[in-house]
């Protein structure tokens, strides 16, 4: 598995493999993803609406912390209209 890293905050592309250069958005870093590949997006507002189809591990900023620990910026999806994670076949076994 490979850990894919999103973050729209440094110089960042679209560009696959999305490994060294983080993706600008979540949505291509899904979709770039294989099964068991991990999308690990860093603390930001993401203006996006993600469609989740395969089965990968999906992590914000604050993936390690439990909720009442959180004291930093958390990451964000607020699309401007729709909704911000539609599940899609293909991703029953998902972790978000």
């Amino acid at each position: 598995a490979i850990t894919r890293n999103v973050d729209n905050t440094v110089a960042c592309s679209d560009t696959a493999p999305c490994t060294s250069t983080p993706c600008c958005t979540i949505q291509f870093a899904i979709d770039t993803a294989l099964n068991n590949d991990v999308v690990q997006a860093a603390a930001g507002t993401y203006a996006e609406n993600l469609t989740l189809g395969k089965n990968i591990i999906l992590r914000g900023a604050q993936a390690a912390n439990p909720a009442c620990d959180r004291v930093d910026v958390e990451t964000t999806v607020a699309p401007a209209a729709g909704v911000a994670l539609t599940l899609t076949t293909g991703s029953s076994s998902a972790t978000v």
